[in-house]
């Protein structure tokens, strides 16, 4: 399901909350992966969190290859492991010319 930001905002929701609304509605997300993703957002500008909103409101399908990329960033950089970051960022330039 799909939450037009443009509907949100005339119903006076902030960018934060949308995202958020976008997030718990996933039914493919577990509740760790919500929970990630809650964490993730209050770290995020409000820039990044309307473009984020924006993006899955077009490609939905996205959500399931960022919520793994997350877990793969925070798994990489608590082990340090360059190798491992540098695989994702790989991942990241296949991913976006993918998209578009």
């Amino acid at each position: 399901m799909a939450i037009k930001i443009d509907n949100l905002k005339n119903q006076g929701k902030v960018p934060q909350k949308a995202l958020r609304d976008i997030i718990n509605n996933a039914p493919s997300l577990t509740q760790e992966q919500k929970d990630l993703w809650s964490r993730t957002i209050k770290q995020l500008p409000g820039q990044q969190i309307d473009s984020l909103t924006q993006f899955l409101n077009e490609q939905p399908e996205a959500l399931n290859f960022l919520t793994q990329n997350i877990k793969s960033k925070a798994k990489a950089l608590q082990d340090r492991d360059v190798n491992a970051w540098e695989k994702i960022l790989e991942q990241e330039k296949a991913f976006l010319n993918a998209v578009g």
